[in-house]
Formats: C-alpha cells, structure tokens, sequence
C-alpha cells in the first residue's frame, strides 16, 4: 500500500515572515536610495547657481545652498547610520519617518529658489526647469512610499505654484498646469512601479523562504530516515550501511549484536512506557562506552548493532564484557522505580573477504548462543 502526501506551500511559509523581511527590504532600499540622492544633489543645485548667478545676488545664493547642503548632508548622514546599524534595528517605522521628512525639508528649500524667479524671464524658465529635474529624480527615489511621494511633491511645489498663480500672470498659471500634469504623471507611474517592486519583492523573499523551509525539511526527513527517534542512535537501515562500508573498506572490524534480556517480562510487568525508557537508556550507556569512530544502530525492538572499526577479536570481546557488567550495574529509574536490565551480547570479527551478510549472520548466532546459553553473557563467533 502506497500512500501520497502533498504539503502545501502554506504550511511550510509564513506570511507573517514574508511581510516582516518585504519591509525591512523596502526600508534599506528606500533610505539607501535617498542617501544616494541627498549626495547627488549638489549638481542641479550648483547647475541653477550657475544659471542664476548674473540675476541673484551672490549672498542669496551662498544661503541658499548651505541650507540645502545642510539637509541633504543630515539626509545623508541619517540614511549612512540606519544602514550601519541595519541588523540591530528592530523597528524601521521611525527611521523612514525621519528620513521622509528630511527629504521633505531638502524640498522645501528646493522650493525657495521660486522666489527669485521675477529677476527675469530666463530665469523664469531657468528655475523651473532645474527644479523640474530635481522633482523627477528625486521622486523616482521616493519610489516605495507613496506618502513620501506626496509630502515631498507638497513640500516643493506648493510655494512655486503659489507665487506663479497670484503674480506670475497668464504664464505661470500655463506653468503650474503643466507641474501639476507631470506631478501627476510621475504620481501614477510610480504607484505603480511601487506596486510592482514590493511584489517583486515578496515574491522573491517567499522563494528564499520556500527553499530554506525545504530545505529544512529533507534535513529532517534525511534525519528521520537516519536515526532512531526513540533511542537516537542510527537505525537499522544506517547500522547496516555502515556494516557494508566499513566491511568494504577492510581492515580489522568487529560486531557486536546486544540484545536487552527478558525485555517482554519488562513490558508486562512495568508497561511499554518503562519498556521504552529501559531502551533509552541502553542507547544512552552504550554510547558512553564506545568510541565516537564506532557505529551504534538499533536494529531490531530491543536489539542494537555496534560497528567496531580497526578493533580485532580479542579487543572485542573485552569490550563487550566491559559493556555487559556496565549495563547490568546500572538501574533505569522509572515512575518512582529502578528496573534492572541485563544484555546479551555477539561477538564477530570480519575474516578476509567476507560480505557484511556473512559477518552479521555470524554475530547473530553467537548471540543466540549467549541467549540459549542463560542470558546475561557474551559469546564469540568462531570465524
């Protein structure tokens, strides 16, 4: 009988997760694209003094840049820190706050530049084309936030657009039409763009999310395939690939088959829960004993392999005795109780060219021989 399981995406992501790494995607982004931005600055902004410095006295302009100069280097400053210290911030709300609201001032001090804008009908033009520029660049840059995109288009226009309606005649009402059509433009093109981004990003980051889930998982279903889960030593399937290696390979090798003695009388005597505790313990002592070269498998209800490599008979068997006298000296404490349990142990040595089937047979019978022999001993195959 066959049975198919089907795990959904959904068990395995959460979207809870996905949101969280989107917004601090969208936060770095963000605050490292304005940091870009407040350092470009400087070019339109020394493009218009360049333009307006025949029409504008030079003081004016001198006051004009420092002051821009002073919000995009905090702009920039601000954005360096939050990138610095990225991993150590747990919430971005504040520091996008912040730097959406330095962008905003560097904007409003753009918009300043309107008040010379009456020097002369050149630089009527002038004005408005560099802060134009500087509009749509930095607009682009504010692409994630659409808030951003508003605050910052208020923060620039609105003292522009105000002084060309009230006193820049039929011109500059034209004027503030067409700001107010490419605002607008630039406003839907980049919610959209927005839109498309953060999707993008969220798609990217279930995928990662996706194939760090899967890949969780077969690390756990390689470990369940693997290992034991009640006595956590390998299991069969492990123990006995472990077996055809070590036998290929060659070499002194020795097997131990261990076997808890009258393991049925403590399930009916104490119950299975004390019979499972009682082989707990057995994996636990045994490990304890052995080397951490040595190879130690359930592979059976109460019966364990332990793989011996470079290890010849007599050093087996010794060891074997050691385990056995260890194992039957010690009490499994269960439910206010202490259960004794003693083992049976085979011993096997591989000859010259033997299989793994054969070196595993051999060991099984010697434990057989321990068994029919009165339990609590160890014997030795003869290879």
């Amino acid at each position: 009988m066959s049975f198919t399981h089907t795990v959904r995406e959904e068990t395995l992501v959460d979207p809870s997760t996905i949101a969280g790494q989107v917004r601090r995607a969208r936060s770095m982004d963000f605050i490292t694209r304005i940091r870009t931005n407040a350092t470009m600055s400087p070019l339109p902004a020394s493009y218009l003094m360049w333009l307006l410095w025949d029409d504008v006295p030079a003081k004016s302009l001198l006051i004009w840049v420092a002051a821009l100069m002073s919000m995009d280097l905090t702009s920039a400053l601000h954005g360096t820190r939050f990138i610095r210290r990225f991993d150590d911030i747990t919430d971005h709300k504040p520091w996008v706050i912040r730097q959406t609201c330095l962008q905003a001032s560097a904007g409003f001090v753009w918009s300043m530049a309107a008040i010379w804008y009456n020097t002369s009908q050149t630089s009527l033009f002038d004005i408005n084309l560099v802060l134009l520029g500087a509009y749509a660049l930095s607009s682009v840059n504010l692409v994630y936030y659409r808030a951003s995109v508003a605050l910052y288009s208020v923060a620039m226009w609105t003292v522009p657009a105000t002084m060309l309606v009230t006193i820049g005649g039929a011109h500059g009402k034209q004027l503030v039409l067409g700001v107010l059509v490419l605002a607008l433009s630039i406003a839907i093109y980049l919610n959209d763009v927005s839109g498309q981004l953060t999707a993008g990003l969220s798609q990217r980051f279930h995928a990662k999310e996706l194939a760090n889930q899967l890949r969780i998982s077969a690390t756990e279903i390689e470990r369940l395939a693997s290992y034991d889960d009640l006595c956590g030593c390998l299991n069969r399937r492990r123990g006995m690939l472990a077996l055809a290696h070590h036998t290929q390979i060659g070499g002194a090798l020795s097997l131990m088959l261990v076997d808890a003695d009258h393991f049925k009388r403590i399930n009916d005597s104490y119950g299975h829960p004390a019979g499972d505790a009682v082989l707990r313990c057995l994996s636990h002592n045994m490990s304890t004993q052995i080397r951490d070269s040595d190879v130690l498998a359930r592979v059976g209800g109460e019966e364990f392999l332990i793989l011996l490599p470079d290890t010849d008979a007599q050093a087996a068997q010794m060891l074997a005795q050691r385990l056995s006298n260890h194992i039957g000296s010690q009490r499994v404490p269960y439910d206010e109780k202490e259960i004794s349990v003693t083992v049976s142990i085979g011993v096997a040595s591989l000859s010259p060219g033997e299989s793994p089937e054969s070196l595993f047979v051999r060991a099984d019978e010697a434990l057989y021989r321990a068994k029919d022999s009165g339990r609590n001993r160890v014997e030795a195959s003869v290879g």
